[in-house]
């Protein structure tokens, strides 16, 4: 509870009502639990990744005293205690080298976890599973393991299609992923078909002028240059613009 006393993030209502609600439902509660993990989900749209972390650490506690830690809960928990690490890492601008170091490590820790419950479990959907597959390859690719996070995505890929189509946003953003591993593998040709299908699917769903349409064309762009295609690699840049 001094954590939440001493958060410069959560407002003075949000400080009551998790005291209050202690005291009626009882700190060690998974009816506590997941009201912090709803304040948590809450104040994460305001990126206040900090805060989230420690609600999220603290229900997670509760819910391995309670459930164990081999629990689906526990599982879908500690996948969102990954995504949020990896948030920080990728949006929060204030925070040292070393603490982005220290929170790939903890997300790859905790994203791990979840795979390995997550995969033993017949109550997991597969679009969980490839959810957990995606955030990993995006740890692995800022830590440089580019084959291994190349292996996640596909993965993740496989499965979002199965499920999903080959034409959905997110199977776009999987081929975007691939496709800009392929460029850190100097594997031109593969950047760009990947990046080709990632701009296909993302224009026909969002349109030309969404800005991650234009962070797509902008990558596609720098594959075509790698592969000596200047001409298409200029008309890419050019459309970024």
């Amino acid at each position: 509870m001094d954590i939440i006393s001493s958060s410069t993030e959560l407002s003075d209502d949000h400080k009551i009502f998790i005291q209050a609600a202690s005291r009626r439902y009882g700190p060690n509660s998974l009816k506590f639990a997941s009201l912090l993990i709803s304040i948590g989900k809450m104040r994460c749209y305001c990126h206040e990744y900090t805060t989230v972390l420690h609600l999220l650490g603290w229900a997670l506690e509760i819910r391995i005293e309670i459930l164990g830690s081999d629990s689906f809960s526990v599982a879908n928990l500690r996948h969102n205690i990954g995504v949020v690490l990896v948030k920080r890492c990728e949006r929060c601008v204030v925070i040292s080298d070393r603490q982005r170091r220290e929170d790939e490590r903890e997300a790859f820790w905790q994203l791990s976890q979840s795979l390995q419950i997550r995969c033993s479990s017949d109550r997991v959907s597969h679009i969980d599973i490839s959810e957990t597959h995606f955030y990993l390859g995006i740890v692995l690719a800022r830590q440089n393991q580019f084959e291994s996070a190349l292996w996640h995505h596909k993965a993740s890929l496989e499965m979002r299609i199965k499920i999903l189509g080959p034409e959905n946003s997110l199977v776009a953003q999987n081929h975007h992923r691939i496709g800009s591993l392929h460029l850190c593998r100097a594997d031109a040709t593969n950047a760009v078909q990947s990046l080709k299908l990632a701009i296909t699917i993302f224009k026909k769903e969002w349109g030309p002028d969404h800005e991650h349409a234009a962070e797509i064309t902008h990558d596609l762009s720098k594959a075509f240059l790698a592969s000596g295609e200047f001409d298409k690699a200029f008309d890419c840049a050019s459309e970024a613009l």
